[in-house]
């Protein structure tokens, strides 16, 4: 697995180094590391946020391109199943476009047959437009990757995806729980604004808490894609 330094990560100018003091920080944070250190060890820093661990650790310095593909799709299927899970069943053509991107990332499949799964994915998203998180991430996650910077988009963009549908799933069924509770005394302005500062409030509380949730999923799977050493 590729090994980077301390000074490689502040290269890549993470956006502690826009606070006072920030360089110092990034440096006491990743010391423990060592000298040279993997994403495998970054993912292991339990006292970084889940967000700031997958941005280091899906640098293109760190891991190659097929790995990055696959976490992608990862990713993707993962935010089709919160669709399933939430009752919304997602066009068959998502889930086989995933499917075809991994098998092509791990050279089980042409490019020719991405390229309609690629094709596939997109007629699905627009056909069901309320579903386009899930489908859209299953979309993004062919990228064919020329160089590490798309495949890291990719799998950047994918693992946003999976976080922002689980979010505001759960952010809409408590804003939905919130407003129904306040529904009896919306006869009044005073009732009806309290029931839209409930919805509010528990929109951001469950939006919040449900996004930090996925990023701490996304972390645990890329550490097992990592385990089962993907790259060739």
């Amino acid at each position: 697995m590729k090994t980077v330094t301390v000074s490689d990560v502040i290269s890549w100018h993470p956006c502690w180094l826009d606070e006072l003091g920030g360089e110092d920080r990034v440096r006491a944070t990743l010391a423990p590391l060592g000298e040279t250190f993997d994403a495998r060890a970054i993912l292991g820093l339990a006292e970084v946020s889940a967000d700031d661990r997958l941005w280091a650790a899906l640098q293109p310095e760190l891991l190659p391109d097929r790995t990055l593909r696959v976490f992608a799709c990862r990713c993707a299927r993962r935010a089709l199943e919160r669709e399933r899970a939430s009752g919304r069943e997602p066009d068959p053509r998502s889930w086989a476009a995933v499917d075809v991107a991994e098998q092509h990332a791990r050279g089980e499949a042409t490019s020719q047959e991405l390229d309609a799964a690629s094709d596939a994915a997109s007629d699905a998203a627009y056909d069901a437009s309320a579903a386009w998180g899930a489908a859209s991430a299953a979309a993004r996650a062919f990228a064919s990757a020329a160089g590490s910077a798309a495949a890291r988009a990719a799998a950047s963009d994918a693992v946003s995806d999976a976080a922002w549908a689980s979010a505001s799933d759960a952010a809409w069924t408590a804003a939905r729980s919130a407003g129904s509770a306040f529904a009896r005394a919306a006869a009044s302005d005073a009732a009806s604004d309290a029931a839209s500062d409930a919805a509010s409030d528990a929109w951001a509380s469950a939006w919040s808490a449900s996004w930090a949730a996925e990023r701490d999923a996304h972390v645990i799977d890329l550490i097992e894609l990592l385990d089962e050493d993907v790259t060739p």
